[in-house]
Order: structure tokens, then C-alpha cells, then sequence
């Protein structure tokens, strides 16, 4: 499971373990570097840096637990990283389920940062308990944490976020046989439901869900963890169907 605070889905072992549990199999996350290890343009200007850089980290987490083809699951950037990845390593992936990913719409620099930190804050926290509250500060500081640690990283990754478009990738990997799953939230702030819904089709999307949810509805609510295990999982199911009909 893919997210751009993967330190925080690794404290947060709740969503994992119920992701887990719905698929019957071992989930694995990871954390990206703070350093700028790929320097200039990749692949022209098709993939730039920073996503790059973060796609190449969740091979080199498959390549280190000896994994050859996965399932994944993909949240907000880290759809965005996990898109690329199998863009790049089309034969390391069989299905992929993208929960609210960037780069799903059109949005400016100064409107997708006003909309994480303003207006899906203010989502994000209505009614919510002590508990969950707490959490989602915590949540805040790891961002901004990530964010001041290196702030050229940053503004390049937020950047590559209103640049590069989702759905041109699943429609190419839907036409290498892969799998592909969207949940879309219809309290999301930052990428609205009505927003995603001109954009989805069957040429780049299998299956698509909305719910009630807000953008991290899958970390904060655990209704929304079991919904995305259950979609992967009964799309695993699907796959292993179609193979024993070949």
C-alpha cells in the first residue's frame, strides 16, 4: 500500500492490517527518500524526477522482499508513484486499485496546495473524535516534515502532481492486461468526485467506486480500509477466475 507518508501508514497499522485480512495475503509499504537522488529530466519529459525517483524505490522494496508480480494499492501521490512504477515494470504488477490518486484532474500549483492544506483540513477533521483528531495532527507534521526537510524536493513533487495525468497511464495498463480499480471520496476536497467522474471511462478504468469518504477517509476510517481490501481482493479473485478459464 502506497502513500506519500509511508512512515505514517506504517504507525498507522490499523488500515494495513484490515487490507491484509481482506486480501488473505502480507502488505508491505514504504518510505520514500528526502534526498534528490535522480537528477534532471527522465525519459524526456514524459516522467519527471521526483515521481521517478519514488517509482524506482517501489521496485527496489519488491526487488529486496523477492517479489516478482504484485497487487497494489495506491492513495493520494503514492497512486501517482504506483502508476508509474507499472508503467515503467509493466511485468512486476497484476492489479491496482487507486484510492483519490494525483494527477486524476486538471488543478493549478497554488489550487491543489490550497486545497490539501485548507480545505480538506477543515473536511478532514468534522466530526471527528479525540482520537482520530489527534492522528490526523500527527498526520499534518509528518507532510510538513517532508515538506521542509527538502523543500526543492517538494515543490517539484507538487508540481509533477498537476503535471502528469493519471488516467493516460491506466488506459495503457489496462491494455497490458492489468487490473485497474479507482475509489473516489464525494467529500474529497482535493480531488473532487464530480471532477474525476469526466474523467473516468472504460477504456482506463475497470472498476469504480465512490463513497462518502473525504481524501483520507482510507487512513482515518476503517470502513473505508475494508472497502478498498475487498475491492482488491474480489479483483484478485476475478484475475485468478479468468486464468482458470484460459
Amino acid at each position: 500500500m502506497l502513500h506519500p507518508d509511508g512512515g505514517l501508514l506504517q504507525r498507522h497499522g490499523n488500515s494495513l492490517k484490515i487490507i491484509s485480512d481482506e486480501c488473505k495475503r502480507k502488505v508491505i509499504t514504504t518510505e520514500y527518500s528526502r534526498e534528490e537522488i535522480v537528477e534532471g529530466d527522465v525519459i524526456g519529459k514524459e516522467i519527471p524526477v521526483a515521481q521517478f525517483q519514488k517509482a524506482l524505490t517501489i521496485i527496489s522494496i519488491l526487488n529486496s522482499r523477492g517479489l516478482e508480480c504484485v497487487d497494489g494499492i495506491g492513495h493520494s501521490e503514492g497512486g501517482l508513484n504506483l502508476a508509474i512504477a507499472a508503467t515503467l515494470f509493466p511485468e512486476r504488477f497484476r492489479n491496482l486499485l487507486f484510492v483519490s490518486p494525483a494527477g486524476s484532474i486538471d488543478v493549478s500549483k497554488e489550487e491543489l496546495i490550497k486545497r490539501f492544506a485548507v480545505d480538506e483540513g477543515l473536511e478532514e477533521m468534522r466530526g471527528m473524535d479525540m482520537e482520530k483528531i489527534l492522528l490526523f495532527k500527527n498526520y499534518l507534521k509528518n507532510v510538513a516534515k517532508n515538506f521542509f526537510e527538502n523543500i526543492s524536493l517538494a515543490n517539484k513533487e507538487v508540481n509533477e502532481m498537476t503535471e502528469l495525468d493519471i488516467f493516460s497511464m491506466t488506459e495503457g495498463l489496462k491494455e497490458k492486461g492489468m487490473g485497474i480499480g479507482f475509489m473516489a471520496g464525494a467529500n474529497d476536497k482535493v480531488f473532487t468526485v464530480n471532477e474525476i467522474n469526466n474523467r473516468v471511462s472504460d477504456e482506463n478504468v475497470d472498476h469504480y467506486i465512490t463513497t462518502k469518504g473525504n481524501h483520507g477517509a482510507i487512513i482515518f476510517d476503517e470502513k473505508h480500509a475494508h472497502l478498498a481490501g475487498n475491492v482488491l481482493h474480489n479483483m484478485m479473485m476475478k484475475n485468478k477466475s479468468k486464468e482458470s478459464e484460459v
